[in-house]
């Protein structure tokens, strides 16, 4: 078949072949079983043939395999019955567990290194925190520029005051828990290894948390006015005695004030859920607490 140009120069027509779309793998790396989705006609096909039977019924496709619509069901489970083949899947599936454990591991005890923390003024301090606030700021920034002295009830009232999310709030204690265990490192004379400093700290963190939640509770509003009409005082970690080596001004009389403890006491809950979730808190000292 030719066809004529506007030049009248006659070039041959190709005839259309179709070919699997790009990427496509084959069904089989050896043998010719075609591709996924995708059936060209081909000579000598079966459905290509017309017989009688074929006109009045239609073509039917001969299975490829035998009763390919039966479950194997039943044979696997009498497979199962066997004690010897469950242990082995049982033995198969924990081995495939803890490899996987392991690959996850950190195979040092020693801790990674990080970026010192840099003695800041409380304005710097309070520029990170407003930083900390927004989710547009991305946290690998803020990790390099992690102010020192942000630990303990220190760090919780800040975050609080600066009402931070949920999940950078927790990004924040786990990096400060980070450099506390690390600094208890440098500072053990026999090294102790990673996972007792992580429990040792968790411990310590829980106390500090637990006592977090005793002063917001103490800071709850009573009613009760003085005989000029002016609010409660209330007493919150920040009007009481400061912790050594830091600056006590943090907080203001907007965060602290009385209608705004709900929402003090709402965000401390749900550091209280998620910390037990994410099982940085010590579930015995909890318990003891509550408790107690």
């Amino acid at each position: 078949m030719t066809w004529r140009g506007t030049s009248n120069d006659i070039l041959p027509l190709r005839k259309y072949t179709p070919t699997p779309t790009s990427g496509t793998a084959p069904l089989h790396s050896s043998h010719d079983f075609g591709h996924t989705d995708f059936y060209p006609a081909k000579p000598g096909q079966n459905e290509s043939q017309l017989s009688e039977r074929t006109i009045r019924y239609g073509y039917v496709d001969v299975p490829r395999v035998d009763y390919e619509h039966a479950s194997s069901h039943n044979i696997v489970y009498e497979r199962l019955q066997d004690t010897r083949v469950f242990q082995e899947l049982q033995a198969f599936a924990a081995g495939t567990a803890q490899r996987q454990w392991a690959r996850g591991c950190i195979a040092s005890s020693d801790l990674p290194r990080l970026p010192n923390r840099a003695v800041k003024s409380d304005e710097r301090r309070d520029e990170w925190l407003r930083s900390l606030s927004n989710p547009r700021v991305p946290l690998s920034v803020l990790a390099n520029s992690m102010p020192f002295g942000l630990r303990g009830e220190r760090l919780l009232e800040s975050l609080r005051l600066h009402m931070v999310p949920l999940q950078r709030a927790i990004w924040a204690i786990r990096l400060t828990g980070v450099y506390e265990m690390f600094g208890m490192q440098t500072r053990a004379p026999d090294h102790a290894n990673l996972k007792a400093l992580e429990s040792q700290y968790t411990v310590q963190w829980s106390k500090q948390f637990t006592q977090f939640i005793e002063h917001t509770l103490a800071a709850a509003p009573t009613g009760a006015t003085d005989s000029e009409g002016a609010a409660p005082l209330v007493h919150t970690p920040s009007n009481m005695a400061a912790t050594p080596g830091m600056s006590n001004n943090t907080a203001t009389p907007q965060a602290n004030a009385p209608a705004n403890w709900p929402r003090n006491w709402a965000f401390c809950l749900s550091l209280l859920h998620e910390q037990y979730s994410q099982g940085l808190l010590d579930q015995r000292h909890l318990v003891s607490w509550l408790v107690g």
